[in-house]
């Protein structure tokens, strides 16, 4: 039924119910005044505390890049609005260029979500289903993968060994190849589990989903992204980061040597792919995470899914998990030379970009912090610490390595200073404090430990937050020249900061060998290391592909220098060839 003022004119109406006297004009809604009143309001209110907001992350940032943690840009944004773009350090050291919102840093691992995108945009499509076999869009297909779903890879679930794993990996790092070549050097290797029986992190399915993308479409993996996700979402300063291109705002990557910043190691895009090969900005970024709100790439259901987790905590391309109880769904990424960090909150509708140029900076405060700051929780900005000297017959106590089940880290000592190496073979390693006799902490990690000593005062373990490791040997000791010969190991100095062992992995030599024996006449195969400071790996661990005529007392001849003795200049002559300085 209709009202029974349903015919009033809308003017005789509004003056029946507000009680309009006779030539005095009726009175409008409230709402008419109270609206725009509160909106005003409202903003205000959101800039005042956005303000607030961006001067504290400001703040906090600032402290993190002056204690060597953070050299990148950053983007906060709240319920649609920017609250801080800004960049803190330096994208290029050399011309001292700092960093900017528009710096362009490798993304690494946050490229993932991207191929993950792009396979639901090809699902939606109708060019696949996330349920098909991977088998399907290969032409050589082993049969272990016969089983494997583009949801497993997508997923983590497929029980392909991740390459980035694999102990000659560096070596493929820093040479152009192809798709095809990375895929072969995990195709013939046994899966590590059944598909879909539990999560394992691989860049090896996200590889394998750009190659599947590439023979779906007819068309470069970094075509079919800039054409369905980058270009409509006015990405204009995003893309696939082949080193060779002139690339404006590019920013450089750094690594770090004890007291001094070094150039990261070149690293050739082609062989993470679709894993890890993308480069953006923040601003960018920010795009990709507004139009995650949306429908703009795809259907809300394939939204869903993508942020489903199927094992624990990881869904395609996201992880989804809990930080200050709140839902976050995050990624992180690590490339030679780079870090990268996302969070969404997308409840509060909270947007945390970190993008940054020191490969070393683990963003462990800022992961935790930022967010702290943002959803109005307890936080403090990072002080540096102070620490004590150590005499030099202490200092030494404290050399050489330290495992545990599932860590490995080494401590040398480089002139008066202690020097930590995070891990075996790491690029970069960091001066090491001493906070007490006992107690050390290294700045730029935000890592700290104690040394434990026995009844004889000698160092037995290291007690960190994840827990004990052992000391298995004094370290920096080498064996002599006069060595047995099974193990021999010579060393020679290239430069300053770089070393060449040699290590004999076999040896053959006439039975009827006496003491006045011809050692010329010994033959042995050897193994190659170059290494960078103390027991630093950085190049290619090579074998020999023949034999090296050996001296008297196992020292193997053809080398340019003596042992111990000057630089090397250039790289040293094996008889059989020579291996090059990577």
């Amino acid at each position: 039924m209709d009202s029974p003022h349903s015919h009033l004119p809308g003017l005789l109406l509004s003056c029946l119910l507000t009680a309009c006297l006779p030539g005095v004009a009726p009175i409008q809604s409230a709402n008419a005044f109270l609206v725009p009143a509160l909106r005003q309001s409202t903003n205000a209110s959101t800039e005042t505390l956005n303000a607030k907001l961006a001067a504290q992350i400001d703040e906090y940032m600032a402290a993190v890049a002056a204690l060597g943690r953070f050299s990148g840009s950053i983007l906060v944004a709240k319920q649609g609005k920017v609250v801080i773009s800004k960049g803190y350090g330096s994208a290029n050291l050399e011309h001292q260029i700092p960093n900017g919102p528009q710096t362009k840093f490798r993304i690494a691992s946050l490229t993932k979500q991207f191929t993950a995108m792009e396979v639901l945009i090809l699902q939606e499509k109708g060019l696949l289903n996330v349920e098909d076999g991977v088998c399907k869009y290969l032409g050589d297909c082993p049969e272990p993968w016969q089983k494997i779903t583009l949801h497993h890879l997508l997923t983590m679930t497929s029980g392909i060994p991740n390459f980035q794993n694999f102990p000659d990996n560096e070596r493929f790092e820093r040479l152009p190849t192809t798709v095809e070549a990375t895929i072969d050097r995990f195709k013939g290797k046994p899966l590590e589990f059944p598909p879909g029986e539990r999560l394992s992190y691989s860049s090896s399915g996200y590889v394998l989903l750009g190659h599947v993308i590439e023979r779906i479409t007819g068309e470069r993996f970094e075509d079919v992204l800039k054409k369905h996700i980058f270009v409509p979402l006015g990405m204009r300063n995003s893309g696939y980061d082949h080193p060779q291109t002139v690339l404006v705002d590019r920013a450089s990557g750094y690594a770090r040597q004890g007291t001094r910043f070094a150039n990261a190691v070149h690293f050739e895009m082609d062989t993470p792919h679709a894993a890890g090969a993308l480069y953006s900005t923040v601003e960018d970024l920010y795009m990709w995470d507004q139009a995650l709100y949306t429908t703009k790439l795809v259907s809300k259901a394939s939204l869903a899914s993508m942020f489903t987790p199927f094992k624990d905590s990881y869904a395609y391309g996201w992880a989804v998990t809990e930080q200050q109880g709140r839902k976050v769904v995050m990624h992180s990424g690590a490339i030679s030379g780079f870090r990268s960090l996302i969070m969404r909150f997308p409840e509060e509708h909270v947007c945390i970009i970190l993008l940054n140029n020191f490969e070393f900076a683990t963003l462990r405060g800022p992961r935790q912090d930022i967010p702290a700051i943002i959803l109005g929780t307890s936080y403090k900005v990072p002080q540096e610490a102070s620490g004590i000297r150590l005499d030099q017959e202490t200092a030494a106590q404290y050399v050489g390595r330290y495992r545990s089940a599932n860590w490995e880290i080494i401590i040398t000592k480089e002139d008066d200073r202690l020097m930590f190496h995070p891990s075996v073979g790491s690029r970069s390693y960091f001066e090491l404090h001493a906070a007490t006799e006992n107690s050390f902490f290294v700045t730029e990690l935000e890592l700290s430990f104690t040394a434990v000593q026995d009844e004889e005062g000698r160092v037995t373990h290291l007690l960190t937050e994840w827990g004990k490791l052992e000391k298995v040997n004094s370290g920096g000791r080498r064996r002599s020249a006069t060595s047995a010969l099974p193990g021999l190991t010579h060393s020679w100095r290239w430069t300053r900061d770089r070393r060449i062992s040699l290590t004999r992995r076999s040896s053959r030599r006439p039975t009827n060998t006496t003491a006045d024996h011809d050692w010329s006449q010994v033959t042995a195969a050897w193994n190659l290391r170059i290494h960078q400071g103390p027991d630093k790996k950085v190049g290619v661990r090579q074998r020999a592909d023949c034999v090296l005529p050996m001296r008297r007392r196992g020292r193997p001849a053809g080398l340019a220098a003596e042992r111990e003795s000057a630089p090397l200049r250039g790289a040293p002559s094996l008889g059989c060839g020579s291996v090059s300085r990577n």
